[in-house]
């Protein structure tokens, strides 16, 4: 209907529609009762798309769908065109050519569809798991499997020409894993995997890098010069006490056509003690104590925010008493501060789905050089013990309950310089936890104190590591993995001494 829209999946298993300019919804369809991992592919004003989850109107699993982009609102009940049930691409995303539309299950079975009538002209077995596109080029399909298995195919109305078939292999003979597609640039085909990135192409062709083409996009309604809506630029930021920031606003019609900047008036939410001109000119006070809130602008009736969060110089002390602070960023719904016996505390409960582990990052990702330091307890049910800990420039410190060790590591996803020490501790007892990370461009010292809080801090460190590959700054932060209630109190970070 002639806006320019942003069409993709989200985790909550809804296609949207999003007007590519200003992120208004335009429409949604409802598609599957678990998240989408699948990037639509779109042809006119039909989209294709594919889960493998489970259907929300059959007991079955896995579903591609053609949608009519051309409606507005929730069109789940009026926009399908066709669907085929069962099919389950999970991962893939479709592609189409020629009126064919091209998908990869689960299982890696290539299967090529009438785009206009939904019917599956053939199949073929590409290997065993399904990860990656189908990518076109020159005439002819390149597609990985996750078995290091690579295939050039010729595909026609009725099957498909196996042109040349190869497994990458790793140094062991095994192999290799391949979970990205093909991206053929410059007279050459890219891909990665397990075993390296490769080029393929023909050496003696000189390479010669060259500006991609823009896709064509279709013609847009004619802007009715009416403001809709507006956005203030920049939308988010993070500030030191007495920064100064130039906020502009820019207009959009109905439609998300641009409209060019515009004055404003302007007004502040929060943000005490900073100053905000008629030209959109912010400036927080020099003396501003760690706080976040908006700056407002507003044209006729229409308004819109940017987020502001302020930080002070250390040293940062926090125990709670104004509630949870509105400058921490993350964490979820679980940690909420709390009255606990006329005492105010910080509490990472269960969650309600999903999972128990959260990070909560109290700073800027750009400091380094710090200490952080919190009172923690945790409590305990049954058999099961949480995880509590800090976080300081990209490293971690965690008590883990079910273990009665200390881990410190740099990142869960690869413990490429996590250190483990026995530590045994109690649930419903206060312990004082203190990490110090020292960097420079050669190495980073972390340095870890845990102790009873009514007892007085020990003069060595309880755990000590070395990596020599460093990472030199990050955000300060509290994390826990909470199946029961663990607290937090009296947070503090300070330059190191």
């Amino acid at each position: 209907n002639g806006q320019r829209l942003i069409i993709d999946g989200n985790a909550d298993g809804h296609i949207y529609a999003l007007q590519a300019r200003t992120g208004s919804k335009v429409w949604d369809f409802h598609l599957s009762k678990r998240g989408i991992n699948v990037s639509p592919v779109i042809d006119g004003t039909t989209v294709f798309v594919a889960h493998s989850e489970e259907n929300l109107d059959a007991g079955t699993m896995g579903r591609v769908v053609a949608i009519d982009a051309s409606g507005s609102g929730d069109i789940t009940a009026t926009a399908e065109k066709w669907r085929i049930d069962e099919l389950a691409v999970g991962f893939s995303s479709p592609m189409i050519k020629d009126g064919r539309l091209y998908v990869i299950d689960n299982s890696a079975n290539l299967v090529a569809i009438n785009a206009d009538s939904g019917d599956i002209l053939w199949d073929h077995s590409v290997g065993t798991v399904g990860k990656s596109s189908p990518v076109w080029a020159d005439g002819k399909l390149f597609i990985t499997e996750v078995n290091g298995n690579i295939h050039i195919l010729e595909p026609g109305p009725n099957g498909t020409t196996v042109l040349d078939s190869e497994e990458l292999q790793v140094s062991d003979g095994r192999y290799a894993e391949i979970y990205g597609s093909f991206a053929p640039a410059y007279g050459r085909l890219y891909v990665t995997a397990e075993s390296g990135i490769y080029c393929i192409g023909n050496p003696s062709t000189p390479f010669a890098a060259a500006p991609g083409m823009s896709p064509t996009l279709g013609r847009e309604t004619a802007s009715t010069g009416t403001v809709a809506s507006i956005q203030v630029v920049p939308a988010e930021i993070i500030a030191s006490a007495g920064e100064m920031v130039n906020f502009r606003v820019f207009a959009f019609d109905e439609n998300g056509q641009a409209l060019g900047e515009r004055d404003a008036s302007w007004t502040l939410d929060g943000l005490t003690g900073s100053r905000l001109r008629v030209n959109g000119e912010f400036q927080s006070s020099p003396q501003s104590t760690n706080q976040a809130g908006q700056v407002v602008a507003t044209i006729g009736d229409i308004s819109a925010a940017a987020r502001v969060r302020i930080f002070s110089p250390l040293p940062w002390i926090e125990n709670f008493e104004n509630g949870r602070p509105p400058h921490w960023i993350g964490g979820g719904g679980s940690l909420q501060a709390v009255d606990e016996g006329g005492e105010q505390l910080f509490r990472k409960g269960p969650s309600r789905t999903g999972i128990h582990r959260h990070a909560i990052y109290v700073g800027p990702s750009y400091m380094s050089n710090y200490t952080v330091q919190a009172d923690v307890m945790s409590t305990q049910k049954g058999r099961r013990r949480p995880d509590i800990g800090l976080i300081n420039a990209g490293y971690t410190m965690d008590m883990q309950g079910n273990h009665q060790r200390i881990e410190v590591r740099s990142w869960a996803a690869e413990l490429r310089m996590a250190e483990k020490f026995d530590f045994s501790w109690d649930p419903d007892i206060w312990y004082t936890l203190k990490l110090r990370v020292d960097s420079d461009d050669d190495k980073a010292l972390i340095r870890g104190k845990i102790w009873p809080r009514d007892q007085s801090e020990p003069d060595e460190w309880t755990v000590t590591v070395e990596d020599n590959d460093p990472v030199h700054e990050g955000s300060p932060g509290l994390i826990g993995y909470s199946p029961i209630d663990i607290y937090f109190d009296n947070v503090r970070v300070m330059e190191n001494q």
